[in-house]
């Protein structure tokens, strides 16, 4: 299944798209653990058929795979879902993919019947965008914790 949002089309992560995703967060997350994890956590949302993880690609016209995002859910609170690998690669944003992206990943959760959504971010210069989203989509800050920021909606 697939969501068009104006020029771009949202499509589940397969394995196919598998490897073309890894670079996409490799240029998005330049941090080398960061990337180890996520690749992980793409192949097991995968391949473990009670993966708690799903995730979904933007593709813009060319079919050229530039932004990513994704949900898992919390073990602990049935209610919550967290935001999971989200970015936009870092030569198409500043062009609304990335709202576009969170108002889907807000609609899926919802869908799912999750109440909140969650996610971290730090405060690492490619991770900036996220602080933006606080204010243009209503999202609530309601802790600090060490090097990461945690959000609801």
């Amino acid at each position: 299944m697939q969501n068009v949002y104006g020029d771009y089309k949202i499509i589940p992560l397969s394995k196919e798209l598998l490897k073309e995703t890894i670079a996409l967060m490799e240029a998005v997350f330049p941090y080398k653990p960061d990337q180890k994890i996520a690749k992980q956590s793409f192949r097991d949302s995968l391949t473990q058929p009670n993966s708690k993880q799903q995730y979904w690609l933007a593709a813009n016209p060319h079919g050229e795979i530039v932004g990513v995002t994704g949900l898992y859910h919390d073990y602990k609170d049935k209610s919550v879902a967290w935001l999971g690998w989200f970015g936009v690669h870092p030569q198409h944003r500043r062009h609304g993919l990335g709202s576009m992206l969170l108002e889907f990943s807000m609609l899926e959760a919802s869908k799912r019947g999750f109440s909140v959504l969650k996610l971290y971010s730090s405060f690492d210069e490619n991770e900036r965008a996220a602080h933006c989203y606080i204010g243009s989509m209503a999202l609530y800050r309601p802790a600090q914790m060490r090097r990461r920021t945690k959000y609801f909606i």
